[in-house]
């Protein structure tokens, strides 16, 4: 899938491509994970390779952790780790701090908080038809991270994806609470679309020429702060609160959308952005991270 360029203009360097869970890049070296359930709580741990995990429903009403692509489950020669439970109770820690290339696919319910900590190199983290009672929270560090969200409902919402080039999509999702999201310095993409955001948002892109797109409903206060760099926003959807949308330092950042948002007096902006190709910009999110998600 590529790294939705779709907001880059031709002067911008595309983000690298994300493969998806069953067809990421040769593998030498296998890798191990320890799982554990107790007291319905899930933990995940990572090594220091390349992780590739799955968290999922296994047809006959309870969950399995499955490892893909050379990642073996607590010893040599597993490939899986079976709960008998139809969902995780209490809290999932998903532990991928030690170093290497990480993809991990939630894909069951879970009653309190998600936890997943990433490493210095490529995160891929996903949801997809699962609900969280309480918040998600992912941490990355340094690489060209991925987080996506689709057809979830979840509490609340944290993103800290470090430098580099970084995504997050949420699509079809309703979160409670707030949403926070920090994509650090690198040439970033946010977007979502058929989404209801009930809490506060806050974005951040850092530095760096990011794009920012979003068609949802915000029931509250929503701000967006894009950074230093030329960057793109454009809004659509249902604006209930205030809006505050800063453009940065950047000598070429372009604004477009609901009439609502250039009412309420965006800072930092130069122009509108062009409407040429825009039309086909929604279509073209939701596509590629559906491509994504049925892949895991």
């Amino acid at each position: 899938m590529p790294r939705l360029p779709l907001f880059r203009k031709e002067r911008r360097r595309a983000h690298s491509s994300v493969a998806p869970l069953e067809a990421l890049e040769d593998r030498v070296l296998l890798s191990t994970v320890t799982v554990s359930f107790k007291g319905g709580n899930l933990t995940v741990k990572g090594d220091a390779e390349n992780n590739t995990v799955g968290i999922e429903d296994n047809g006959m009403g309870g969950i399995v952790v499955r490892g893909y692509d050379g990642t073996e489950i607590n010893e040599p020669g597993e490939t899986e780790f079976v709960i008998d439970e139809a969902s995780i109770a209490k809290n999932a820690k998903l532990l991928f701090n030690a170093g290497g290339d990480n993809t991990v696919y939630l894909g069951v319910d879970v009653g309190g908080n998600v936890i997943y900590k990433g490493g210095k190199q490529v995160d891929n983290f996903a949801i997809n038809d699962a609900s969280v009672g309480k918040k998600v929270n992912v941490k990355t560090s340094d690489g060209d991270d991925l987080v996506g969200m689709q057809g979830a409902t979840i509490g609340a919402f944290n993103a800290n994806t470090g430098n580099d080039n970084d995504t997050i999509g949420i699509i079809n999702s309703f979160i409670g609470g707030s949403t926070k999201l920090n994509t650090g310095n690198g040439d970033d993409v946010v977007g979502s679309a058929f989404t209801t955001f009930d809490g506060a948002v806050n974005a951040k892109t850092g530095n760096g020429d990011d794009g920012v797109f979003v068609d949802a409903t915000f029931n509250s206060k929503t701000s967006v702060n894009l950074g230093n760099g030329d960057d793109d926003l454009i809004a659509y959807g249902t604006f209930s609160g205030p809006v505050k949308a800063n453009g940065g330092g950047g000598e070429n950042d372009q604004i477009d959308g609901d009439p609502s948002i250039a009412g309420q007096e965006p800072r930092g902006f130069e122009g509108l952005s062009p409407t040429d190709g825009y039309s086909d910009i929604e279509a073209a999110f939701i596509a590629a991270f559906e491509i994504w998600l049925a892949s895991s």
